[in-house]
């Protein structure tokens, strides 16, 4: 809430993440790692494995095909950070949170205008980045 102090007016900026109802936490949290994603439609998954079996159920309710964790697929250059990982036999799974500004091709987040999405990325087609170049 802005406050007037002084006659100043104050006020903090709010930061909004989503996260969808089943997103499995990660264990630690690393210094971030900024990164773009380099294949479209790159998936964010609720957990950190690969579940591509279709929610008929589901995808009834949100009225559009819903497939296993996957909570949102991002457009080719979206960028975000990623902030922990988990190992698998397969590969390195990075716990992420995706800029305001990428686009989604497929999205399950309900009213996420300006807000932060969180999930699990497979590490593999994300490119690192570093700030400020």
């Amino acid at each position: 809430q802005p406050k007037i102090k002084n006659n100043e007016l104050i006020y903090s900026k709010q930061t909004n993440y989503k996260i969808f109802m089943n997103l499995k936490s990660p264990d630690f949290v690393l210094p971030s790692i900024s990164f773009e994603t380099i294949n479209d439609k790159y998936r964010l998954r609720s957990v950190p494995f690969i579940d591509n079996s279709v929610d008929t159920i589901f995808s009834d309710v949100a009225g559009l095909k819903v497939s296993g964790n996957i909570i949102a697929e991002f457009e080719i250059g979206s960028k975000g950070k990623a902030i922990s990982f988990k190992k698998d036999l397969l590969r390195i799974w990075w716990f992420v949170i995706m800029d305001t500004s990428s686009q989604t091709s497929k999205n399950l987040f309900y009213a996420d205008k300006r807000s932060h999405k969180v999930g699990w990325m497979s590490s593999k087609y994300l490119k690192i980045i570093r700030d400020g170049l």
